[in-house]
């Protein structure tokens, strides 16, 4: 039988450095790695390999049955299960196929810091054997940020770790948390302009500037980059007045326009874009199409909006409002909820949409990560950068990965 393993594109199975060989003949209880007289089954059993998770990340599971000489074993039982982590499995129980295959997707708790663990357990023809295979991994969060002295980690926990040296404003994590988007300053012909750049999530490796070969002139300006959530574009902003809206392939073909506008950001699903606007008397949100049709104003306040950041199910948009703060508004037709009382520059929603990261100054007009809860307005403070201005820390809408501390 095929089975529908829902894999999320862009995550394919990493490394099968979990994977190990079990007896369906014994007991259940024999050592894993040990060895496995002529005769018994092999379950191979792949997962992601990394020691941590984002919140609510969707991981494949692929299991792979076969006999002593390597042939495929169809019609083999196989259960998972979470253990750990409020967590949850999507087929639950299958069979492998005539390939010897059978999988499920594994999503990871919301929880940060928690420990998710998943069982993976085989039932020979008999009923009477199991195998087990367990896989702990832990939720943790990590915010990206430009300082002078180079690019940051900031866990869930306080830690701060160094990434890379060099400049990277408003960096951004690819969906699948192995790239980064920014934007550097650099030469061209004697001008200092801004260009797009990607890199390796890790640090290692040479940045490539994907804008560099769409740039226009020279002088051209291109920042702010956010990818698609299949990863597969790049939404940026591109010059100064006016300030335009662009989309290109993460590989930097392609690039075209798409409005005038900036603060843009995608709609989970990937078919909307959120930005703000000029208009005639005022600063407002719109909403428009990702292929640039369909553009719309939000609401009808006149009050200048900016930075807005979607909700996880797409139906909320929170921005920032002169005068008002934090604002909350439906995305369809634009009704009003809520103003949060707040102030600060919205970043990222957390995973299961009960917080908003945001941006701001504490009383002594240091550079602030928050967390407001959007029920009570409760603020919580992360960190605060003492020793650099707000104009030197630089964050973006997809800085923050993981699950809000």
């Amino acid at each position: 039988m095929e089975l529908d393993h829902r894999r999320p594109a862009g995550r394919p199975v990493r490394a099968v450095a979990v994977a190990v060989a079990f007896a369906l003949s014994g007991c259940g209880e024999e050592d894993p790695l040990g060895p496995v007289p002529d005769g018994d089954l092999f379950v191979e059993v792949a997962v992601d390999d990394g020691p941590f998770a984002a919140c609510q990340a969707e991981l494949p599971v692929d299991v792979t049955v076969t006999d002593a000489s390597g042939g495929a074993v169809a019609d083999v039982a196989v259960t998972f299960a979470v253990l750990e982590g409020g967590g949850s499995v999507f087929v639950g129980t299958t069979v492998t196929d005539a390939e010897g295959r059978a999988g499920d997707v594994w999503t990871i708790g919301s929880a940060p810091g928690e420990a998710n663990t998943l069982a993976v357990r085989t039932v020979d023809a008999g009923g009477g054997a199991r195998t087990h295979f367990t896989r702990t991994l832990r939720t943790r969060s990590e915010i990206l940020f430009g300082r002078p002295d180079g690019l940051k980690r900031l866990l869930g926990d306080g830690t701060l770790e160094d990434v890379a040296a060099g400049q990277f404003s408003s960096p951004a994590w690819s969906p699948d948390g192995t790239r980064i988007a920014f934007y550097r300053q650099v030469d061209v012909d004697g001008n200092r302009v801004a260009r797009i750049y990607t890199m390796n999530a890790d640090g290692t490796g040479t940045p490539e500037c994907v804008s560099c070969a769409a740039a226009i002139t020279p002088v051209t300006q291109e920042y702010s980059p956010l990818w698609s959530p299949d990863g597969s574009q790049i939404l940026f902003a591109r010059g100064i007045a006016p300030v335009e809206i662009w989309i290109m392939d993460a590989s930097g073909s392609g690039a075209r326009r798409l409005t005038t506008g900036e603060h843009p950001t995608w709609s989970p699903d990937g078919t909307e874009i959120a930005f703000r606007q000029h208009t005639v008397s005022t600063s407002a949100i719109h909403v428009m199409n990702s292929d640039g049709t369909g553009v719309f104003r939000l609401s009808n306040y006149m009050e200048p909006e900016s930075y807005p950041a979607w909700s996880p199910d797409g139906e909320e948009i929170v921005f920032s409002r002169s005068g008002a703060g934090l604002v909350l508004v439906k995305r369809e037709a634009g009704t009003l909820q809520r103003t949060l009382g707040v102030s600060g520059l919205p970043v990222a929603w957390s995973v299961d949409g009960e917080k908003v990261l945001i941006r701001g100054l504490d009383h002594d007009g240091r550079p602030l990560l928050a967390t407001v809860d959007v029920g009570t307005s409760a603020i919580d403070e992360l960190w605060i950068a003492p020793d650099v201005s707000p104009q030197q820390l630089t964050i973006g809408n997809q800085s923050w990965r993981g699950c809000m501390p």
